[in-house]
């Protein structure tokens, strides 16, 4: 079994494009291994406080969603001063 594993993100509107980058990166490289299973183990956003209508937010959306058509994905929330309203956005 192939898993992509992945944390620690910390996205925030401040850092939208590097951000932006680094995820495409992730799904360029999930698309080419194809995992069995993608786990991303905490701290999606840098603030337990995030709109759903934010750069940040909508960033995560659309990554997981791409991540989510190649393999099925499991999100574990990280500490709540950061995944706060991740349940709620995801």
């Amino acid at each position: 079994m192939k898993v992509l594993h992945s944390a620690d993100w910390h996205v925030q509107d401040s850092t939208i494009e590097e951000a932006t980058k680094c995820l495409d990166f992730l799904v360029e490289t999930a698309e080419q291994e194809s995992p069995d299973v993608i786990i991303h183990a905490g701290d999606i956003f840098n603030s337990g406080d995030v709109k759903l209508d934010s750069k940040a937010a909508k960033l995560i959306i659309r990554t997981f969603n791409r991540l989510a058509d190649i393999a099925p994905v499991a999100v574990i929330l990280g500490t709540p001063s950061h995944d706060g309203t991740a349940a709620e956005i995801l």
